[in-house]
């Protein structure tokens, strides 16, 4: 797979095809981070020096303005003790490895990405001809496994070209709630079965074979 110089007009790479049949738009579904990542070693250090500051720098306020206050805080805090639980931050799916659930890696970004022919891909539709955008082509892929999806811009933020010559435009899209904060993937599961898996970027870069395609996701995607 050669690689191809990114960040040219969707409609103007579209027009200027010789084989449209040969060119693909695949969507780069992604889940975003629903937690905050665990901090890193340095970043504690950091807080922890900026909390030492402000403790000596601050003007202590007197005890006796804050006194009612303090007692309210820690009745409620002592209520509601029992009763809040925070969720784990490692699921059943983290200790399962289960791939094909969205409640996995909370803290980072998860691709889609579906099997066909025995090798791991994004989904991804043809190109009808050279009047069909490629926006519209990435948003039928995502349509065609049953997802709701919202693509974050039209044009693609990288394209590759394949062994056999079909180019490849990926669009950026981030999966969507069915209702309220909860996502739906029944109609994915119901299209594809088992052969489809949400996936962190090194595991994406680990499935694909290529190493041109490979170093274009490296820089493509994000933690």
């Amino acid at each position: 797979m050669q690689r191809v110089a990114r960040g040219l007009p969707t409609r103007a790479f579209t027009r200027s095809l010789a084989r449209p049949s040969s060119t693909y738009a695949a969507a780069l579904i992604e889940r975003r981070p629903v937690i905050l990542p665990d901090p890193a070693g340095h970043e504690e250090e950091f807080w922890k020096l900026q909390t030492e500051i402000h403790l000596a720098r601050a003007a202590p306020f007197p005890p006796e303005l804050l006194a009612d206050a303090l007692r309210e805080q820690e009745r409620i805090v002592a209520e509601r003790k029992e009763e809040f639980k925070p969720a784990p931050r490692v699921t059943a799916a983290d200790h399962a490895n289960d791939t094909r659930s969205l409640e996995r890696a909370l803290d980072r970004t998860l691709y889609l990405m579906v099997k066909e022919g025995g090798e791991w891909r994004f989904p991804r539709s043809q190109v009808a001809d050279q009047d069909d955008a490629l926006h519209l082509a990435a948003g039928r892929a995502a349509e065609k496994i049953g997802l709701n999806v919202g693509l974050v811009a039209r044009a693609p933020v990288a394209h590759t070209q394949e062994s056999d010559g079909a180019l490849v435009f990926y669009h950026l899209a981030e999966i969507l709630p069915a209702k309220k904060s909860e996502y739906d993937i029944t109609a994915l599961a119901e299209t594809c079965g088992d052969e489809f898996g949400w996936f962190k970027k090194e595991e994406v870069v680990g499935q694909v074979s290529d190493q041109g395609q490979a170093e274009v996701l490296t820089v493509a995607l994000v933690q």
